[in-house]
């Protein structure tokens, strides 16, 4: 989540112990039944067939040449990075992140990196920067035999500048470093390597803090605005394509481990397993079937949206907006076929580290990582001018319409994209990501926005599902 974060981040302490998870991981074995489309999408024998990226290290990268590129400008990874500057020194907030900064044991916590290796000594990089995002505070340690690592520590509630909604921290904390290490034993997408951590506010620190692997990069939202990009282009068009066939790439690698439930990722110690456990953001779960996630999600909506205050008695219909889109998924629905896909619901250029030529080096804020029905995986990467509009919602403003324009193309694009990965990954298979822009996945898009902090999602969605409903009756008079 922390999306202004420009470093390797991550999060989690243990779950709870349990021996006999019936959760149990399962790589995706569906047989090879490719369509026409996937046949065009995908390289043919004489182009290398999947070997040519049968995994994400064999994408083309010149990671040395374009970091020493970066490093001159001085606009890679922690270099960037300057303490509470982004509130205003003398802002309300400003003072309550900077009084938090001092109160926090950081010499505590760099002897803690010290005993984990061996007494080798560490320092940070700079006595008074750190960066924040919405929820965490980094700073780079720096190790005397040239290892570096990241501290990371959970800011208090005064000090963060995001309503915390349905966000729990605990949850979180537990998903993202189960996530880490999920992916860094059994993939090669590259996350950040989790060393030590407690998610104890009470602990000798002072927060919950974990030690993570530093991964020398900008997010690629940062550097698209550094580097003056176009809008929604990621440096050349030859960088944007690299990087976006890079993304896809990664997405589909996610998607290839299921497991039989739907909900948040978790890792139980005792085991070494990975289990699926109650989701990070409704507290409820797991779920056998979608029904029963669409049904409790509803209901965790409906609590936020009346508890939003609305001073204008005509918009409190928009309230019911989750409602709607439930009866929605029940029409729109693909069901299931007792597995489930992980998808990162906080996958986009804001959380994804590039080094100077836009080639992706890092992964990072892995809260958000999820077993979910059909609908929820096939979800475009946000951040990146991929944000199709709600079905129903016929925009006049020229500025909207101009940016329909230029993104119609992309998503189409994107699309493609993912397509060709999921089918190298799944033997031939794209049955997920085929479903992009589908009207199931633009139904789970709406319930996603609905449970923004901010109220006027529902507005929008409001209108989109009765516009939805509308096209549905009259398709079945007809």
């Amino acid at each position: 989540m922390d999306a202004s974060l420009n470093q390797t981040l991550a999060q989690e302490k243990p779950a709870c112990a349990h021996s006999n998870h019936e959760d149990n991981l399962q790589l995706i074995q569906i047989p090879a039944d490719r369509n026409p489309l996937l046949e065009k999408l995908l390289p043919s024998d004489s182009d290398g067939g999947s070997d040519s990226v049968s995994n994400f290290s064999t994408l083309e990268t010149n990671t040395n040449a374009s970091i020493s590129q970066v490093d001159d400008c001085d606009q890679l990874g922690s270099n960037l990075w300057s303490g509470a500057d982004c509130y205003g020194s003398d802002s309300k907030l400003g003072k309550q992140v900077d009084n938090f900064f001092q109160a926090v044991g950081w010499q505590a916590l760099a002897s803690i990196a010290t005993d984990y290796r061996d007494g080798i000594q560490c320092s940070y990089a700079d006595p008074d920067t750190y960066s924040i995002g919405q929820f965490n505070m980094v700073r780079r340690l720096d190790f005397v035999d040239g290892v570096r690592w990241v501290a990371r520590v959970r800011l208090p509630p005064e000090a963060t500048h995001f309503p915390l909604g349905r966000y729990n921290s605990q949850r979180a904390f537990e998903t993202e470093v189960a996530s880490m290490k999920f992916f860094k034993s059994k993939s090669d997408i590259p996350v950040p390597e989790v060393f030590v951590y407690d998610p104890d506010s009470s602990n000798s620190i002072g927060a919950p803090y974990m030690l993570i692997e530093y991964i020398h990069g900008t997010t690629a939202e940062d550097l698209r605005s550094i580097r003056n990009s176009e809008p929604s282009i990621f440096g050349t068009s030859e960088q944007d394509q690299k990087f976006r066939q890079q993304m896809a790439s990664i997405q589909a690698r996610v998607l290839t481990f299921q497991f039989p439930k739907i909900g948040s990722l978790y890792h139980d110690e005792s085991t070494d397993s990975f289990y699926i456990g109650p989701d990070m953001n409704t507290g409820m779960g797991p779920w056998g079937t979608p029904a029963e996630y669409y049904k409790d999600l509803t209901d965790s909506l409906l609590k936020q949206s009346a508890a939003r205050r609305c001073r204008d008695p005509e918009k409190e219909k928009f309230f019911c907006a989750p409602a709607l889109l439930n009866h929605l998924m029940s029409l729109y629905g693909q069901g299931c076929n007792g597995q489930y896909s992980l998808v990162n619901r906080d996958f986009g250029a804001h959380n994804i580290l590039v080094d100077g030529d836009f080639n992706i080096v890092g992964v990072i804020d892995l809260d958000s990582v999820f077993a979910g029905p059909l609908e929820a995986v096939a979800q475009y990467p946000g951040f990146c001018g991929l944000d199709p509009e709600p079905p129903g919602i016929v925009e006049t403003n020229p500025y909207a319409l101009k940016r329909i324009e230029i993104m119609t193309p992309q998503l189409e694009e994107y699309k493609n994209l993912l397509m060709r990965y999921e089918a190298m990954f799944r033997n031939g298979m794209a049955s997920i990501s085929s479903m992009l822009g589908s009207r199931g996945a633009m139904i789970h898009l709406g319930f996603e926005s609905c449970g923004e902090v901010f109220g006027f999602q529902n507005e929008v969605w409001f209108s989109s599902a009765v516009a939805m409903l509308k096209e549905h009756a009259i398709t079945q008079c007809n």
